[in-house]
Formats: C-alpha cells, structure tokens, sequence
C-alpha cells in the first residue's frame, strides 16, 4: 500500500512539473487559483480572456493549411495529445546479416524528433525542482 502511494505522489509530481513547463501548449489557465478565489462557487465558470486567445489560435491554426505556419506555432493542445506527439520517438533495434562473419550486426536507432518535439524535450530539460520552506 506504501508504494503505491508513493509511486502515485511520484507520477502526480511528475505531471505537474510538465503541466507547468508545457502551459503555453496547453488549454491551460495561468490564473486558475486567482479566478476561483474571485468567482462564487456555484457560478458556472467562463473562460478568461487567456483561455480564449489560445482556443482562438487553435481555431485559426487550424484553417491554415501552410505547414510551415503549424510548425512555428504548434497547435494548442491537451497534455494527453503531447505526450501521444513525444511517444513517436522511439528505440529501434537493428539487425543485418553479415555474411562474411558468424555474427549479425547489431545496433538500435533512435527515431529523430521534429522541431516541435525538440522543444518539448527542451523545456522538459529545464524544469527545475521548487523548494517550498513553509
């Protein structure tokens, strides 16, 4: 029971470092915390305006159809659809015949990640664990 609540902290850790590394990619809201505290609780809750110019990008992205654009300014997304987009990358393991020889070659090959999964990996690469002292 320990270690699977333990394992479960450790995820839940895990996703909320990328939840905030990956925000500008996210139909996220920056200011969540401030509008629930301002908001009365049995209000339906509205989209602020931030929330809104993503879903507008996202709409606009998507009418165009130049994949150049898509590429400097990658869609909006869910944090399920860019994980789905990282886990394309993968380990090969190769193998050829040699004939002269009793033995195959062998060697992996990683598939090479496109532009906007360099920049994923990126900001992974930069997120830094928080020290809260209370």
């Amino acid at each position: 029971m320990r270690a699977h609540f333990l394992i479960c902290m450790l995820s839940y850790y895990v996703v909320w470092h990328l939840r905030r590394a990956w925000s500008k990619h996210l139909f996220s809201d920056k200011n969540l915390d401030e509008t629930r505290a301002n908001r009365p609780p049995v209000l339906t809750a509205t989209p602020n305006e931030n929330v809104k110019n993503k879903k507008t990008r996202q709409a606009r992205d998507n009418s165009n159809d130049q994949p150049n654009e898509s590429e400097t300014h990658p869609p909006t997304q869910s944090f399920r659809t860019l994980l789905n987009r990282l886990a394309t990358i993968c380990l090969t393991q190769c193998q050829i015949k040699n004939e002269n020889e009793s033995e195959n070659i062998r060697f992996n090959k990683i598939t090479p990640p496109d532009n906007f999964q360099n920049e994923l990996i990126k900001q992974i690469k930069q997120i830094k664990p928080t020290t809260d002292s209370n």
